[in-house]
């Protein structure tokens, strides 16, 4: 998944029963279904059961807007430049990390 559609999932596009996320708004126009293993579907069921009642984004900042409700993440801005400089990894970006998925999909 690219950057702007993990920023912009919702609930809504995750499917517990069959295991898969669907995207309907990608950069080619077509639709995508992306096969969740267990260790991602296990993931998501922790992520869903912490989230807030009614939010309809998957991915939240710990920050609250004007009427006290939880900010979607929007940037990687928000918190993964803070983590990659506090574990003192260096050349490391978002795409770095986008690589290494299939490296790890090993449940199927």
């Amino acid at each position: 998944m690219c950057l702007s559609e993990q920023f912009t999932l919702e609930w809504s596009q995750v499917d517990f029963t069959l295991k898969m996320i669907h995207l309907d708004r990608t950069k080619s126009g077509r639709d995508r279904h992306i096969p969740l293993n267990s260790t991602a579907l296990a993931t998501f069921e922790r992520l869903k059961a912490a989230a807030p009642k009614g939010t309809a984004y998957v991915f939240l900042t710990s920050r609250k807007d004007a009427q006290k409700k939880p900010v979607r993440i929007k940037t990687p801005r928000t918190w993964f430049e803070d983590v990659i400089a506090e574990s003192k990894l260096k050349e490391v970006t978002w795409h770095t990390c986008r690589g290494l998925v299939p490296i790890f999909d090993t449940n199927g």
